[in-house]
């Protein structure tokens, strides 16, 4: 169908599965707890590309002039200004709470902003409006995204950093999801449950068989009540008493299963010649793991299949309370090897009371909208049950080949797209510089504090960059250093541990460079290993390209006659 005309979220989805080791996002106990020790000191780098600027950035000091101003006015301390000497219009501002860094290109009224914070992250919004405002641009002439980087250990904010550090759950963590499958739901619930789900997909309920594979005689099979409700015929196919006991390991085992297969096999071909063909399989919580042997390889027999079930196939149903029973869960889905082509959907589902839980495995063929149909079903149960449902895995069958004649209703050339808004962009976008933040890690111990600058130097003596660097202590156990010069900037950032980051720009775009600096500063330290790389052209007209890329702006193969 087309996209406008789908209603439900759900509708183009063919498998689905819940991963039960994700991060559960609601409150827990902890969230509210006072770290004793700093563990970690992550900082965050915002580049923000500042369009349009009307105010005067035609110098180093009066970019400085505008930006001292927009971060005090944001509680911001200022430790140091640091301006280029070279035309290049470029100004560092050193910060109790971090650093930014601000390149103007006054003939594009273009400004790239770098904000590196170690602390106040509160503030990230307000400082990139403050510093929009005050180099004559807005929210709209602008774009920005975030990069985490180092922090700083040792400051004395670190205990409200990290509690008011990353998204903050509000809701609270539903206890029922904690549950096990130990404590069985009774069976009036759980029969209740069952009936609604075969109710949904069985279409002719009582005309319909149905059968249910039980334990044996003498333990009760909760499930035949379920089906008696709803359906005509249920009979319940006890396991053979000559398997009650367990015999996968007894030496007569496959003769003792046949035994038993083939009694049940007439029972069933007697079933099915009185009352019709089987509409709904049921696998009891008290059928042993033989009985479900047997009851797959009776099925699993193409004229068996063919005499005994219907073309369409049957809904299959294996409720459970022991989660360690998997071959439950694979019963159910073998019918997707006999039912192989869509629509055949296998589905978990599990539902919760305040003090149990039932697993149930459902199989269904025929419902081209299955997805649809469970989400609305569990909601419809826990409405009318008060228990707490949750789809744990929809798995669909093989899609069906359509035919060497089949032909596409339609058939879209890229021509059939609006492509004038991604071309205008393709055009206007203007890149000026290339951005590195290279991330280091020692792998052993610390790095000292007193080497960090002499690496620096180190690195700029090695590759002949003419730059005096100025370093900074006075904020936390680490440090910062500061090197600029006519060609770009490299600032790093020590977090006084075992952490260093570098942020590394220059106007020329030459990734060969990049490397170079990035191997020189690592020689200067033989512990040191790159873990993080993030790199990035930097310009005016919503850039995302690098210049090599974009070349000599010839006309893309992909907007081929697009009139601008």
């Amino acid at each position: 169908a087309p996209m406008e005309k789908i209603d439900q979220n759900f509708e183009i989805v063919h498998d689905y599965k819940n991963n039960p080791s994700a991060q559960r996002h609601c409150k827990t106990d902890d969230d509210d707890k006072i770290p004793e020790t700093q563990d970690a000191s992550p900082g965050i780098v915002l580049i923000l590309e500042a369009e349009d600027a009307s105010s005067d950035i035609s110098h180093s000091d009066k970019v400085e002039v505008l930006i001292r101003p927009a971060l005090e006015s944001q509680g911001l301390h200022v430790v140091s200004m640091i301006k280029s000497d070279e035309k290049e219009v470029s100004v560092v501002a050193m910060l109790h709470e971090g650093y930014v860094v601000a390149r103007a290109f006054p003939e594009s009224r273009y400004v790239a902003f770098d904000i590196h914070l170690w602390t106040s992250f509160d503030k990230f919004e307000s400082i990139k409006k403050s510093l929009l405002t005050a180099v004559g641009s807005d929210m709209s002439s602008s774009s920005n995204f975030r990069i985490v980087a180092t922090g700083m250990f040792g400051l004395t904010s670190w205990v409200d950093d990290s509690m008011s550090r990353g998204p903050k759950f509000t809701q609270e963590c539903d206890d029922a999801a904690k549950l096990s499958l130990e404590i069985p739901m009774d069976s009036t619930t759980s029969n209740d449950i069952i009936g609604k789900i075969s109710r949904s997909w069985v279409s002719n309920i009582e005309s319909g068989t149905s059968v249910v594979f039980c334990g044996p005689k003498t333990e009760r099979c909760a499930s035949i009540e379920a089906f008696e409700t709803d359906f005509k015929t249920v009979m319940p196919v006890y396991t053979c008493s000559n398997i009650a006991a367990g015999v996968e390991y007894l030496e007569d085992s496959a003769n003792l299963k046949f035994a038993c297969e083939q009694e049940i096999i007439v029972a069933l071909e007697t079933l099915v010649s009185e009352n019709g063909k089987i509409a709904a399989i049921a696998l009891d919580p008290s059928a042993p793991f033989a009985m479900a042997q047997i009851a797959h390889k009776i099925v699993s027999r193409r004229k068996l299949t063919e005499s005994l079930l219907p073309a369409t196939g049957p809904i299959v149903i294996a409720p459970m309370h022991d989660a360690t029973e998997n071959w439950r869960r694979m019963f159910v889905d073998s019918f997707r090897q006999i039912y192989q082509f869509s629509p055949a959907d296998v589905a978990n589902l599990v539902f919760n009371t305040t003090e149990s839980t039932i697993e149930i495995s459902l199989f269904v063929t025929g419902d081209e909208d299955f997805i649809v149909h469970t989400n609305d079903l569990v909601s419809y149960i826990e409405k009318k049950t008060g228990v707490v449902g949750e789809i744990k895995l929809i798995g669909g069958g093989r899609f069906d080949w359509q035919g060497d004649d089949w032909k596409p209703s339609q058939f879209f050339l890229p021509g059939a797209y609006d492509q004038k808004a991604p071309l205008e962009q393709w055009y206007s976008q203007q890149p000026v510089g290339h951005q590195s933040v290279i991330q280091l890690q020692a792998k052993d111990g610390q790095v000292s504090k007193e080497n960090v600058k002499e690496m620096l130097d180190g690195t700029f003596g090695a590759m002949s960059i003419n730059s005096v660097t100025r370093e900074f202590t006075e904020f936390g156990e680490g440090s910062a250093v500061v090197g600029l010069w006519s060609e770009g900037s490299a600032i790093v950032l020590y977090d006084g541990r075992s952490h260093i980051s570098i942020n590394l720009f220059t106007y020329e775009q030459d990734k060969e460079f990049v490397t170079k600096f990035s191997d020189n500063f690592k020689e200067m330290d033989d512990e040191l290993n790159v873990i993080l790389f993030d790199e990035m052209p930097r310009g005016y007209g919503r850039v995302v390209n690098w210049s090599k890329d974009i070349g000599s702006r010839e006309l893309p193969h992909w907007s081929l006659k697009i009139e601008m």
